[in-house]
């Protein structure tokens, strides 16, 4: 469901209109025509309209402060979250947000495939899996208790498993005492949890074709679900998503002691009868991966429901949410009204309400976010695979003047000389599959600080 909000507000100031053209006039003229009308690629934009001209050669230049902008809030049911660079489990309460609740699932690998030799030599210790909790969103003063599941379906090797899907596993909870998390610190922590001793027999003990082979080993043991349990509301901003490292190669049977993976301890017997301490780990995630997500009880929170099931003509907020996707789209049809000029510079500037960060900015806002060029339908353009951008540099939040802001010269140039349709671009944040982080932007009608797009261009006199 989406919404769209109008802002139009046009201010214009001209702050040099030359009575003459100078001596220069000719070249200014043509620098101009080859701005307007040489042939562009859709795909890059270029630097046409770039720079500034020498103060001698101007011949008019106009600021139009703010151009007409359509700013839309939309939600998406789910994304695609099949093998992202982290993975994310945890439950917590955002209070403009609603519930959050994550669950990953990861394949085992043996690596090179495991030899652990006679079963009859062999006897069993314990397993343990090592959760490498590098951070978090949210508070983690709040107790988690956590819960490990093996699960019964494979995860697929390629394709597309969104986040709306929960895989099926087994009743059985595998995590001894389900130990909590919780009081991490901002660096992350690696998390140690007792597995049941049955599956630590169950891979000591099995098939040796099965544990040779890294595809037969995960048809044996499909893999894990790693939950906590809601959290209550006993404290402001109660909870917290963990994103996990994942561990992504394994030499030789050997990973590294702080990736998340699982250890096997044994013993096996030496050849005096004597029995040797041994351990093996495995890497947790170095196989496919995926993580579900869901939002509930957000029709409650007063200023998400009322964007979301209540729109309106002129809005105060606007929001974006990775994870639980919720992206923005912005449509720029003022720029329509101008004619065919040369851009000098043309600035985005998408303000924040700092004042919904949380306390102590426990709610950061996404890092960074990505403008990407949309189609007639609506649909994210891809070239070669990838969004099509409407910017060349990264768009990072300014903690300091509160907001986005970035450079779309070369793309609204190209729209302006015809080379770009003006469908509109849609605002989502960087790592959307593998992050929960939001932010509540300035609507068009916000009393403070609007979204703007400030206009530098120059145009010949009449």
């Amino acid at each position: 469901m989406s919404r769209i909000t109008i802002g139009s507000m046009k201010t214009y100031q001209t702050e040099v209109a030359a009575t003459h053209l100078g001596k220069g006039w000719l070249s200014t003229l043509v620098a101009l025509a080859a701005i307007l009308f040489l042939p562009a690629c859709k795909e890059d934009f270029g630097d046409a309209g770039i720079g500034v001209l020498p103060q001698s050669e101007l011949v008019e230049i106009q600021y139009n402060d703010t151009t007409t902008l359509l700013l839309s809030t939309q939600w998406v049911d789910s994304i695609n979250t099949l093998n992202s660079i982290r993975q994310l489990f945890g439950n917590y309460i955002d209070p403009e947000f609603g519930n959050i609740s994550a669950q990953t699932y990861f394949e085992i690998s043996p690596g090179e495939g495991l030899t652990f030799g006679n079963a009859a030599n062999l006897k069993f210790d314990s397993l343990v899996l090592f959760l490498d909790a590098e951070s978090y969103y949210g508070r983690t003063e709040t107790p988690q208790r956590l819960h490990v599941h093996e699960i019964m379906e494979s995860i697929p090797d390629t394709g597309s498993l969104y986040s709306s899907r929960s895989l099926a596993y087994y009743p059985k909870d595998l995590a001894l005492n389900n130990p909590e998390i919780k009081n991490l610190s901002s660096s992350g922590a690696v998390v140690r949890v007792r597995l049941d001793d049955a599956l630590g027999e169950k891979i000591l003990f099995g098939d040796p074709d099965s544990l040779a082979d890294d595809s037969l080993f995960r048809k044996m043991f499909k893999g894990l679900r790693i939950s906590t349990d809601p959290v209550e509301y006993l404290s402001r901003e109660p909870g917290a998503i963990y994103r996990l490292f994942a561990q992504t190669e394994i030499a030789g049977n050997v990973a590294n002691s702080g990736a998340t993976s699982i250890r096997i301890y044994y013993q096996i017997k030496t050849d005096t009868s004597d029995y040797e301490a041994k351990s093996v780990l495995l890497s947790a995630n170095a196989g496919n991966k995926y993580t579900a997500i869901q939002r509930t009880d957000f029709e409650t929170r007063t200023l998400l429901s009322q964007h979301l099931f209540s729109p309106d003509t002129d809005s105060i907020y606007e929001f974006l949410e990775a994870g639980v996707l919720i992206k923005g789209k912005l449509e720029m049809p003022g720029l329509s009204n101008l004619p065919k000029v040369g851009l000098l510079r043309a600035l985005l500037i998408l303000p924040v309400a700092t004042e919904y960060l949380g306390s102590s900015s426990r709610f950061r806002p996404p890092s960074e976010i990505q403008l990407a060029v949309l189609d007639s339908t609506g649909a994210e353009v891809l070239i070669a695979g990838n969004n099509q951008l409407a910017h060349s540099s990264a768009i990072i939040y300014n903690s300091v003047s509160g907001d986005y802001a970035v450079d779309i010269s070369s793309y609204v140039q190209a729209i302006l000389i015809g080379r770009q349709p003006n469908y509109g671009l849609t605002i989502y944040p960087v790592s959307r599959s593998s992050s929960i982080n939001r932010v509540i932007l300035h609507g068009t009608s916000n009393p403070g600080a609007k979204p703007v797009l400030r206009l530098t261009y120059t145009t010949l006199p009449k």
